[in-house]
């Protein structure tokens, strides 16, 4: 198994764009994707084989303008909603992944993601391991 955790605000997955005939993927993502691969190889991420199980848990920054009442509300177990969509972030993390925590995303058979709120600041974490079934 293998866990690590990525500071700051994660970046969903943006769409490819198309200038002059040409495809690009827009800079934020490369740049979150590039954040994400700085902290799996500072965890010392090893590629995985076979059929993984990933989990990814977003842990979001309470609003600072909300109520006292609300922000405890928030803290005792709310799940988040919000933007960017978690299925974006995962994919951002997973792609970023790629030859780092496996050879290829496709070999995530079991994924299991989550936003909750936490008091202090926005960060990820990220486990994989891997399942029997291969």
């Amino acid at each position: 198994m293998t866990s690590f955790k990525i500071p700051g605000p994660p970046v969903g997955k943006e769409r490819p764009r198309v200038s002059r005939g040409h495809t690009y993927t827009p800079e934020r993502t490369v740049a979150y994707e590039q954040w994400v691969l700085l902290h799996a190889r500072n965890a010392r991420v090893r590629p995985l084989e076979g059929p993984l199980k990933m989990q990814v848990v977003w842990c979001k920054q309470v609003t600072a303008s909300w109520s006292k009442k609300r922000k405890a509300e928030a803290l005792l177990g709310v799940y988040a909603t919000g933007t960017p969509d978690l299925d974006n972030v995962v994919k951002s993390i997973s792609d970023a992944l790629n030859g780092i925590a496996y050879q290829d995303d496709a070999q995530i058979a079991v994924l299991w993601a989550s936003r909750i709120y936490v008091a202090g600041d926005s960060w990820v974490g990220v486990e994989i391991e891997q399942v029997a079934g291969g």
